[in-house]
This record gives C-alpha cells, structure tokens and sequence, in this order.
C-alpha cells in the first residue's frame, strides 16, 4: 500500500478479505485508488488494512476475524469503515490495531493472543480497549509512539 503526498491512499495485491477496499474480492496486480482523503498514516496487518486522517479518523477495511477494526463484530468489510476517533497515530499488528488517541492514551482491538491488546481476558477484543500504561507515565512523560508487533 502506499500514501502519496496529497492524502490518498492506494492498494494493490490480494484481494480475498476486501483488501482493495472497492466493495469486491478481488485481487489487484496495479496500485488501486481508495476512497480515503487527507490521509496521514497507513498501516497493513495480515489482509487488514488502515488509514489515518489528518482529520483524525481512522478508517479499516479488509480481514476482521479477530475483531481488529473494532466495530464490535468479526466480519470482513470490502469497503472503508470509520472505526475510531481523535487518533493521532496507528498501528497494526498481524491480528490487531492500536491507536494513539490525541490525549495520550492508548487503545487496541483484536488478537489478544500473547497479550497484544493488553488485558487481563485472554479472549479476543471486537472493540477499542484502553490499554492501562504503567504510572510511571505521567503528563510530562507521555507515549511518544506506538508500535504493534506481529
């Protein structure tokens, strides 16, 4: 996937999960444009995908059996969905996401397997979590960056 200098977003390769986020399943050997504008950030998982807006919206589409868009259910979407607000940075992970709201706090969905969302359930989570930092991370010593791992 790539962003070019002016926001957009675009996405070429496999297609099966609704990766091109054109409200197919199909594949694509060339870079298709997607619908997001004033894109910032963009970010791959293992067949999900998202971006970020200047506006700081994230949009998700593509694989979503693990509940890593979270919008509260398991299903794949072919198309982008505004899934969560006031995010200043992304991440994701093979089965997961992770959001750097614009306050500081941090924020994931999906595979908990490992611990990757950060609670003390050991189940999967379909929606945002707060993932509650140590207290050593004060005001003054926020999260500067998030990175989720595979």
């Amino acid at each position: 996937m790539a962003l070019d200098k002016n926001g957009n977003v675009y996405i070429w390769g496999n297609g099966t999960y609704g990766e091109m986020g054109n409200y197919t399943t199909t594949s694509s050997n060339l870079p298709i444009k997607t619908t997001i504008k004033n894109g910032i950030q963009v970010s791959m998982g293992a067949g999900d995908i998202a971006a970020l807006t200047s506006e700081g919206v994230v949009w998700s589409w593509g694989r979503n059996t693990n509940g890593q868009h979270g919008i509260n259910c398991t299903n794949n979407t072919a198309y982008p969905m505004k899934t969560v607000v006031n995010v200043t940075e992304l991440s994701k992970g093979g089965y997961h996401t992770i959001v750097k709201k614009s306050e500081g706090t941090v924020y994931a969905a999906g595979c908990n397997g490992g611990g990757r969302v950060a609670t003390t359930s050991t189940g999967n989570s379909t929606t945002y979590v707060k993932i509650m930092i140590p207290s050593t991370v004060t005001e003054t010593n926020k999260v500067k960056y998030i990175k989720a791992g595979i």
